[in-house]
């Protein structure tokens, strides 16, 4: 029994190296330690994640871009999908939040570029005016303004149907459906369909909208106002200060 326990403590003894193998263990352990407080070997090996991460992302992108050219189903799911997310009101909530705190510091240049959107589009002032008029409501609801072919569709949320003008998926809330039928044209297209646009049963004086196919025309440049009216300010101060020196 004695001999028994004696012959497993010595297999269950820990081994250690060789004198011969005891040098190279050493130089492993060297190692080891040096590179886990060498600065420029931690920051090669953290290099050398980061490149790994980056390769395989670009690859997954790569893929992803390859399955998107060659794969019309792939591509229509993707579309799908993405569609639902941008819908979704909480994505809707956040995006016009961060826009808001983004635009904050950019607001002039925000400004400016809306107004030289609304200056040198008309399809987008008249798309805009005929949503104004419709928003109302007051008087073509009223006088029963009628249209030739279609009617508005206006709804409180965004409405997806595919325009049978411009043939596009649309995302809006005013909507022209045609006559009899469950086909519609979205606000921008019919707005710019003259002989579509004109209501009937209008009573009085007519909308400036549906009198022209050039109405509305752009707003004056608000910037050269400004700077007119500064000067003419800075002007009757400069007089003022004259008179009153004078007088006094």
């Amino acid at each position: 029994m004695l001999s028994f326990i004696s012959t497993l403590s010595r297999s269950l003894r820990i081994c250690r190296p060789s004198s011969a193998a005891q040098p190279f263990v050493w130089l492993v352990r060297s190692t080891y330690s040096t590179s886990q407080h060498d600065p420029a070997q931690e920051a090669a090996h953290q290099q050398s994640l980061a490149d790994e991460v980056a390769a395989k992302k670009a690859a997954k992108a790569a893929y992803a871009r390859q399955r998107w050219a060659t794969d019309p189903e792939y591509r229509q799911k993707q579309i799908e999908c993405m569609k639902r997310y941008k819908r979704s009101p909480a994505t809707r909530w956040k995006t016009l939040k961060y826009c808001k705190e983004y635009n904050e510091g950019r607001r002039e240049s925000v400004i400016q570029r809306v107004r030289e959107s609304r200056r040198t589009n008309l399809v987008l002032r008249r798309s805009n005016a005929l949503q104004e008029i419709i928003d109302k409501g007051s008087r073509w609801t009223k006088e029963g303004w009628t249209w030739r072919t279609h009617a508005p569709a206006p709804s409180s949320d965004r409405v997806e149907h595919c325009c049978t003008s411009c043939e596009k998926l649309r995302y809006r809330k005013l909507w022209w459906k045609e006559h009899n039928s469950d086909q519609y044209m979205c606000n921008s297209c019919f707005a710019n369909h003259f002989d579509l646009v004109v209501p009937e049963n209008v009573m009085g004086k007519m909308p400036l909208l549906f009198t022209s196919p050039t109405h509305p025309p752009p707003p004056p440049d608000l910037d050269e106002h400004k700077s007119e009216e500064e000067g003419r300010t800075n002007q009757e101060k400069k007089e003022s200060n004259g008179e009153d020196k004078t007088t006094g």
